[in-house]
This record gives C-alpha cells, structure tokens and sequence, in this order.
C-alpha cells in the first residue's frame, strides 16, 4: 500500500491514448484480385454499404437546400425595411416553435408581404407543417389568406403594429 501501481498497469490516460491509436490507425486490407495490400477502410460489400449516404437522407438534404434556396430568393423580393417612423407598421411574428420574428413594413404594404417574409425567415416552420402556414392576428381577428394577400396593412387595421401568430393550417380533409 505504498501507492505505486503493480508492474505492467497502466494509468487511464494512458490507456485512452493507446486506445486512441488503435482507432485512428489505418488498417490494412487486402486486394485479393491484384494480390496487393491498401491502407484504408476494409473493401467488403458490407463496408461499402454502410459508408453510403441513404437515399432519404440525400433527399431529406436536397429539400433542405432547395427549401433555404426558395426562402433566400423570398427574401430578396420583399421590399426594403423602412425605418421606424408615422409611415411605417411593426409586425411581430410568433413561431410554432416558440421563435419570434420582428421587421418593420410600410403602412401600405399588402398582407402578401407579411406571409412572403414569415415564410422566407423560418423555412423549418414551413417545412414541418405540411399543410402549409396559416397566419392569424388576434385583434382585429383576422386569418391572413389568398383572399386578403391584397389588403394593405393599413387597410387591415393593423398600422401602426401588429402581432401575428403563425400556425399549421387546418387539413382540407379536417374540415
């Protein structure tokens, strides 16, 4: 009892390190056509299986991108924000999530707008609800649409701010 470790033990670091020499060293495998041998990863069908991106996840990945592609190009088309003043309307969005977005707009923005930037600043929101965005205002009481994508804000009777809260729309089969 002395304190000093047996003959032939080792501390734990010092195993983690020859553990981890182990893992990162490559390994050899054998080319039994060419009678060869390559460092790298084993040559099996299995290996070559298993490090292949899944076709869902390529698609999963490909919507991604063309979801943030699409939002880019949303984004660009909506006016400039105008600075705060009589002329111009807040508008908060509350996410689904939880998230809050916030941008100014000219009073006279229409409401196409507003549903244009909720869904170009939150494409994981549009993504996750497959039927789609419904964006509401509690007072006035108002379920922004297709109908009323040319209703100014102004016109709406949201000057000088609004709050929207943004959900998933109803599924035509629900109703």
């Amino acid at each position: 009892s002395s304190g000093r470790r047996p003959r032939g033990a080792r501390s734990a670091p010092s195993r983690a390190r020859s553990r981890a020499r182990r893992r990162s060293a490559p390994t050899r495998a054998t080319c039994k056509s060419a009678g060869s041998t390559r460092a790298g990863p084993s040559f099996s069908r299995r290996g070559r299986e298993g490090s292949r991106p899944s076709t869902a996840a390529q698609a999963e990945a490909e919507a991604h991108a063309r979801r943030a592609a699409e939002a880019a190009e949303a984004a660009e088309a909506l006016p400039a924000e105008p600075a705060a003043g009589p002329d111009a309307t807040t508008v908060l969005a509350r996410l689904p999530d939880g998230k809050r977005l916030s941008r100014r707009f000219p009073k006279q923005a229409p409401l196409s707008h507003v549903r244009t930037w909720v869904t170009a600043a939150s494409p994981e929101a549009a993504a996750a609800c497959p039927a789609g965005l419904e964006i509401v205002s509690n007072y006035p009481r108002l379920v922004v649409g297709e109908a009323d994508a040319p209703l100014s804000l102004l016109e709406a009777g949201l000057h000088p701010q609004a709050t929207f809260f943004v959900r998933e729309a109803a599924s035509p089969e629900a109703a």
